[in-house]
């Protein structure tokens, strides 16, 4: 009996409450673990930081409980679309965050782009026989072209998500170095 209640402590110390995925703490330690190993193996690495595009508008025309919903499923989606090796995380809020060990910009590019087509697909039941359809921005840097560094590579992605917001939103946009 305390091991199990250990093992659902455990468990909720990492991930997140309502999507299941880890959470925005275990996220930096498990980026900072594959970033060192992408070091060792000199190998690349990317990430993706994905945002719901008029999340507010959602929450505010449908009520929070909707977005929950949503929230819910775009976890699911998302944990769908990854490889075992990747980690899929609540970064905060609507943001999600997905670790690609071993995957290059132009690999990580394609893949972001499976998964927003994949969402914005996807009708999501929010209760009472209605659905809607909701669509994801995405940003994507690597390593080490983008930063070499966790927070610097989470504030690269982070960039590029607000320039495909920007653009328009329901689309992936790499991090460019400014010239």
């Amino acid at each position: 009996m305390r091991k199990q209640y250990e093992k659902k402590l455990k468990h909720l110390a990492v991930h997140d409450g309502l999507t299941g995925l880890v959470n925005h703490l275990e996220f930096y330690h498990r980026l900072e673990k594959e970033l060192n190993r992408a070091r060792r193996y000199n190998s690349p690495l990317s990430l993706l930081m994905a945002d719901i595009d008029n999340f507010k508008q959602i929450n505010d025309i449908h009520g929070h409980i909707a977005g929950d919903k949503i929230l819910k499923k775009l976890a699911k989606l998302i944990k769908k679309a990854v490889r075992q090796t990747d980690t899929a995380a609540r970064y905060g809020g609507e943001e999600f965050t997905i670790i690609l060990p071993m995957i290059d910009m132009q690999e990580a590019l394609a893949g972001g782009e499976r998964i927003r087509d994949l969402i914005s697909s996807q009708p999501i039941s929010i209760g009472k026989g209605k659905s809607i359809h909701i669509t994801v921005s995405i940003g994507v840097a690597a390593y080490p072209q983008n930063a070499t560094a966790a927070a610097k590579l989470v504030s690269k992605a982070d960039k590029a998500l607000y320039r495909a917001k920007q653009a328009g939103k329901n689309q992936v946009q790499a991090y460019k170095n400014a010239s």
